[in-house]
């Protein structure tokens, strides 16, 4: 995919390079046409100073405005590349999934999260992204996670979340587990920031 959507803008790259060349040399020469014959009408008299300050600047507006739209197309052109990227994202189906009917989540939380011996792996992989994670997060509770890269920080907030769901372990809130409770619920209580790792500090 990735390989088709590089060929496919250099292609659309390569063509409007070649659209915007083409319509610049038409239009240097079309306003190279038109002052000259303008100047010549000047100097036999038929125009004055004026009209050939006039129709100058008239001849230059039109050229740039031109270029502009021509642009603005091209530009629009290449976009539509991405929108197979948008389609097939709104295509994805969800694969964390809760049973029908899910609980209620009540709020405000009035107990906190707790992860009892949780493991987890990522889809694909194969070393453990957690082990025999344990931990209790008590409601209205202010907390900070700090930790060497890849400690699993990031991991346990994705769980807190239902990024992922766990693949063994408990993870209960007020009392139930986090897929008794519907996904949007969860969503709507939580606000998460990821740090992108390859972006320079």
């Amino acid at each position: 995919m990735t390989h088709l959507l590089y060929a496919a803008s250099r292609k659309l790259a390569l063509r409007r390079a070649g659209w915007i060349a083409l319509f610049t040399a038409i239009g240097n020469i079309g306003y190279d046409l038109a002052y000259t014959y303008v100047v010549c009408r000047t100097l036999t008299g038929s125009f004055t100073v004026g009209d050939l300050t006039f129709l100058a600047g008239s001849y230059h507006r039109l050229r740039t405005r031109l270029e502009g739209l021509l642009s603005g197309f091209l530009s629009t052109a290449g976009q539509v590349l991405y929108l197979n990227d948008l389609f097939s994202f709104f295509e994805v189906v969800a694969e964390i999934h809760s049973p029908a009917p899910a609980l209620p989540l009540l709020t405000p939380i009035r107990q906190g999260f707790v992860f009892e011996d949780v493991n987890f792996i990522y889809p694909g992989a194969e070393l453990w992204g957690g082990r025999h994670f344990s931990v209790t997060l008590h409601a209205s509770e202010v907390i900070a996670l700090v930790g060497e890269n890849g400690a699993g920080k990031t991991t346990l907030v994705k769980r807190l979340a239902r990024l992922y769901d766990h693949d063994e372990g408990r993870s209960p809130l007020d009392g139930h587990d986090l897929r008794d409770y519907h996904p949007d619920a969860l969503c709507g209580l939580m606000g998460v920031i990821f740090r992108d790792p390859s972006a320079s500090a």
